[in-house]
């Protein structure tokens, strides 16, 4: 079993197996402020901090039987002993959070969350209502956002879908467009469905653009960068001028949202097809576009 699954069960476990599903995530994002090694990340969301991985985590512990669900709950079956399958620092962890918590309502811990963490409840349907003015002044000037017209790029290569996620919040995207051939992934949230949904569900409209992709049969056996080099240069030669249409469909949603992005997988600028888009888009702009690499 994957470690932060069993940090999840562990926190269920140590409150006497049962746990509101808010108050969980609330829970489970104050662990990890406290972790030296921090399982999940989160991003700010409807009631507050939220994790999308976590979330995940749980439907499939709940297929496997390791958890249990209710409508508004999350339970461990009595007798479990997972908190002897953490370290002892996240299980001192833990304890304290139940010292500290266990006696609150959730609303209470929601509210601590939104103080002590006010980026988190940027995005919040509830802030109003478990805050004072001044609290919530702090809430609303970080909303505050930049809108100056700005073109990002973004490789999802060692982020996970909730860090990957805050960044595009943190930047104010309003349209993601992925420019993977074939938008599928071994990774949690990045394949194609999921990764909508999950945008959506922020406000970010998300477009996949196939034909701005390379081929996989293509992308075989890179292991130099003369072995990328030679890839993009087919793909300067071979797709670029054929994809003009999609090109100034971006351009075009540029200029409506104001703060647009492309992805791909690599991490690495200099092997991500999408730095060559970027260098065209700048060509057709002669120059003018803001780039910014995330």
């Amino acid at each position: 079993m994957y470690y932060r699954r069993k940090c999840i069960l562990a926190l269920i476990e140590r409150f006497n197996g049962s746990l509101d599903k808010m108050a969980l995530q609330k829970l489970l994002f104050l662990l990890m402020q406290r972790s030296s090694g921090r399982q999940f990340d989160f991003v700010p969301y409807k009631f507050g901090c939220f994790s999308f991985q976590a979330n995940y985590d749980l439907s499939v512990m709940k297929k496997l039987g390791q958890v249990n669900e209710t409508e508004k709950s999350w339970h461990v079956s009595a007798g479990s002993h997972f908190l002897s399958e953490i370290n002892s620092e996240d299980r001192r962890a833990i304890d304290k959070l139940f010292a500290q918590f266990n006696n609150l309502e959730t609303d209470e811990l929601i509210r601590f969350t939104y103080i002590n963490y006010p980026r988190f409840a940027t995005r919040s349907l509830i802030a109003d209502k478990l805050l004072s003015k001044t609290e919530l002044a702090v809430i609303e000037e970080m909303q505050k956002q930049n809108r100056e017209k700005t073109f990002f790029t973004i490789g999802y290569e060692g982020k996970s879908i909730d860090e990957y996620l805050y960044q595009l919040l943190c930047h104010n995207v309003k349209t993601l467009f992925d420019v993977r051939k074939n938008a599928l992934s071994m990774k949690y949230g990045f394949s194609k469905t999921t990764l909508k949904k999950c945008c959506e569900s922020l406000d970010i409209d998300y477009v996949h653009l196939p034909e701005l992709g390379i081929d996989s049969d293509r992308r075989r056996q890179l292991n130099t960068q003369d072995d990328y080099e030679a890839v993009f240069a087919v793909y300067e030669t071979e797709v670029l001028p054929i994809t003009g249409k999609s090109q100034q469909l971006i351009l075009q949603t540029l200029e409506n949202k104001q703060r647009v992005a492309i992805t791909c997988f690599e991490k690495d600028l200099s092997r991500c097809h999408r730095n060559r888009l970027t260098t065209a888009l700048q060509n057709t702009c002669r120059g003018e576009l803001k780039v910014e690499h995330l």
